[in-house]
């Protein structure tokens, strides 16, 4: 999962501002990890959550880093207070890392080497409770043990983490590095706990969603291409943990909307801000409530999948119109848009095919050449544009593949077109126009 940095420009706040405490007001208890070798802070069972259906559940933190123990407890508790209910157990391991390692190699996806800065008995620590908690996680598959051992590669070679992991459906595994550039904010003391206090809620309400290791027809729908899950998983955690930063709540808006536009950003670009922005609209819209994102309830029942449709009228409109006026919604958008006139409203046109794709599929095209480039530069590219507007890729190094790909999404997302050779070694050959539906 993204790290949340924040560029903190316009806000400073008192450190003040984040000593909460427990839910009631008092402090939370310290105790002593079973093994001697961490504290653990705990507020009183019977006030520690909102509601009574958390209390069985516990949130603890494994904290080898330089940040003070009892704020990221506190922090904790008042992110699990505010859900409707929990189902988990969960560990967070926390720990420094310093420069990044040059030249820059990645390692499982996204993550980054840096400079090892736990000592030898630190990570031997780490990785022993790592390994208890897989073993003993009484999940019914038993421990996932490429998993376990990834995570101590990485702890050994100064990976910044950043995730959250669904061992099964009680037991949730957070694993969170805090870089050097986190830790040393130019802003400030503050400008640092809002980026870890933003970096850790943000995972936290990953291990909140409970519905993360449904299977069955929310997997299926899942693990289809552009399906709402990604998006709105990623995009719900942000707006919960930046909902809860102490940012003027007027100013909550402009803090979703703003790297949008100044970064000109696409569906397919950082989940978890394009999520975000979504999710605001689909409140705008009335789709859904704000309280169903920040008590988690929204992640109850594969609502991403088996609710919001991806291929209704309201969730295209969404997805088309998220991002169209700076730093706000145009009033057209929020009021105007009758989801039963879709085929006429001009957010759907009917396709002329005097139009070059670009002007249609921009947004598209470019959130996925880059990809075609780094993988298949010496292959093809073929695009479709529906009736309505909408479009699908496919590639590969074959230009047998690259069809049969694209003609696979599109009827996989019922689109009326034919899919059209786009682009070929890394260079666009369309001819310049649409070709009609066949």
């Amino acid at each position: 999962m993204k790290k949340l940095l924040l560029l903190l420009t316009l806000f400073f706040f008192s450190i003040q501002g984040f000593a909460a405490g427990c839910p009631d007001g008092s402090e939370p208890v310290k105790s002593i990890s079973a093994d001697g070798t961490y504290f653990v802070f705990e507020c009183n069972n019977n006030t520690q959550n909102s509601s009574s259906a958390n209390q069985n559940y516990d949130i603890t933190i494994v904290n080898k880093s330089s940040f003070p123990t009892k704020t990221l407890q506190e922090w904790a508790d008042s992110a699990s207070s505010k859900m409707a209910s929990r189902e988990s157990d969960i560990l967070v391991l926390l720990y420094d890392v310093g420069q990044v390692i040059n030249p820059v190699k990645n390692l499982y996806g996204s993550f980054r080497l840096h400079q090892v800065l736990m000592s030898p008995k630190e990570i031997n620590e780490s990785k022993k409770l790592i390994e208890d908690w897989f073993i003993n996680s009484g999940c019914s598959g038993g421990a996932d043990y490429g998993l376990m051992n990834d995570i101590k590669v990485g702890l050994d070679k100064g990976l910044d983490w950043s995730s959250q992991w669904t061992l099964c459906t009680n037991k949730r595994l957070i694993v969170m590095a805090l870089p050097e550039e986190m830790r040393s904010n130019p802003n400030g003391q503050d400008a640092v706990f809002i980026d870890i206090q933003g970096f850790l809620q943000h995972e936290l309400y990953h291990a909140f969603q409970h519905d993360l290791a449904n299977t069955g027809e929310c997997r299926n729908r899942r693990d289809k291409k552009n399906s709402n899950s990604s998006w709105m998983i990623e995009g719900g955690a942000r707006y919960f943990a930046e909902r809860l930063l102490p940012f003027p709540k007027a100013d909550f808006k402009d803090l979703i909307l703003r790297p949008i536009y100044e970064n000109k950003m696409v569906l397919g670009d950082a989940e978890d801000v394009v999520g975000a922005a979504i999710l605001l609209l689909m409140i705008e819209r009335g789709l859904i409530n704000e309280s169903e994102i920040m008590d988690g309830s929204l992640f109850h029942d594969c609502a991403r999948e088996l609710k919001f449709d991806k291929n209704s009228d309201e969730m295209k409109f969404v997805l088309s119109n998220w991002n169209n006026e700076e730093y706000e919604f145009s009033p057209e958008i929020l009021l105007d848009y009758d989801a039963s006139k879709a085929t006429t409203n001009e957010s759907f046109p009917t396709v002329d095919y005097n139009t070059n794709v670009k002007e249609l599929c921009q947004g598209h095209i470019a959130a996925n050449w880059k990809g075609y480039m780094e993988h298949n530069s010496s292959g093809y590219f073929f695009a479709v544009v529906g009736e309505d507007g909408r479009c699908e890729h496919g590639v590969g190094r074959t230009k047998e593949d690259a069809f049969n790909e694209c003609t696979k999404w599109q009827e996989e997302n019922n689109i009326v077109g034919t899919c059209e050779l786009y682009g070929r070694s890394g260079e666009v050959v369309w001819d310049g126009h649409l070709k009609p539906s066949k």
